[in-house]
C-alpha cells in the first residue's frame, strides 16, 4: 500500500509540474502524521481526528520540502482566518490533499500574486444528480466545451476542483468566504478562466487527469490585479 502511495505521489507531483509554470516548486507525499514538521503545525490539529492530522501534517511536510527546493525557509506554516496557509514573505503557495495524497506548490517569483491547487479522487463513491450539480455551478458556467466523454459526475468533480483552486486565491484576497456558485468558470481542454460574479480579476489555470485523480491549478498574475 505504501509503495502504491509513493508511486501515486510521484505521478501527482509530475502532473502538477506539467500544469504549473516553471517558477513553481512542487512536492507530493502520502498523508503521514509522523512526518517531521514544526511543533506549531502539530498544535493546529492536536484535537483533530487521526485522518485529518495525517493529511494536514503530510501537506505541511510537502510545503516545507517545496520551500526548500525554492530556496526559501519557514519555521512554521500557520493558518490564516480563512484556513489558508500563511507563507513566508515573498512566497506564494498552496496545499491540497485528497484520499491520503498530499501536495504543495510554492514560488518566489514576482510574476504571480497567488496560486491555488486542488486534487480530487475520481473514484470517490457518491451519486451526482442535477440538484447536487446545481449546488456548485451557475448558469453562466461553460459546460459544452468539456466534451461528451465526461459524465455528469466527472463534470461535477472538474468544476468543483477548479472552483476550489480559485477559492484558495480569492477568499484570502477578498477576506471573505465564497459560494462556489459565485465563481463563473469557462473551461477549455486542459485550461480554464474564472471570475467572481463576472468581475475582475481574471483567474486563469490548468487542469489535468492523473490516473484516478483530477488535478487543477489556478493562478493570479500580478499584471491581472486591477
Amino acid at each position: 500500500m505504501v509503495n502504491d502511495s509513493h508511486l501515486i505521489c510521484e505521478q501527482v507531483e509530475a502532473a502538477f509540474r506539467e500544469i504549473l509554470p516553471v517558477e513553481f516548486s512542487v512536492e507530493s507525499h502520502h498523508a503521514d502524521a509522523s512526518l517531521p514538521t514544526p511543533v506549531c503545525e502539530h498544535d493546529i490539529v492536536k484535537n483533530s481526528v487521526p485522518k485529518r492530522v495525517a493529511e494536514f501534517i503530510g501537506g505541511r511536510w510537502c510545503a516545507h520540502a517545496a520551500l526548500t527546493d525554492a530556496g526559501a525557509v519557514s519555521h512554521g506554516i500557520l493558518k490564516g482566518p480563512f484556513g489558508e496557509p500563511l507563507w513566508p514573505d515573498n512566497v506564494i503557495g498552496s496545499i491540497t490533499h485528497e484520499s491520503r495524497i498530499c501536495a504543495a506548490a510554492v514560488s518566489t517569483s514576482d510574476r504571480y500574486s497567488a496560486v491555488g491547487i486542488d486534487i480530487v479522487d475520481t473514484q470517490r463513491n457518491f451519486e451526482c444528480d442535477r440538484n447536487l450539480f446545481s449546488l456548485i455551478t451557475s448558469p453562466q458556467d461553460t459546460l459544452t466545451i468539456i466534451g461528451c466523454e465526461f459524465s455528469l459526475q466527472m463534470k461535477y468533480m472538474l468544476f468543483f476542483s477548479i472552483k476550489e483552486s480559485v477559492v484558495k486565491i480569492l477568499s484570502p484576497l477578498l477576506s471573505c468566504y465564497l459560494d462556489l456558485r459565485e465563481i463563473v468558470v469557462t473551461i477549455t481542454p486542459g485550461g480554464f478562466s474564472a471570475k467572481l460574479n463576472g468581475r475582475d480579476p481574471v483567474i486563469t489555470g490548468h487542469w489535468k487527469n492523473c490516473g484516478t485523480y483530477l488535478l487543477s491549478c489556478a493562478l493570479l498574475a500580478k499584471q491581472d490585479i486591477p
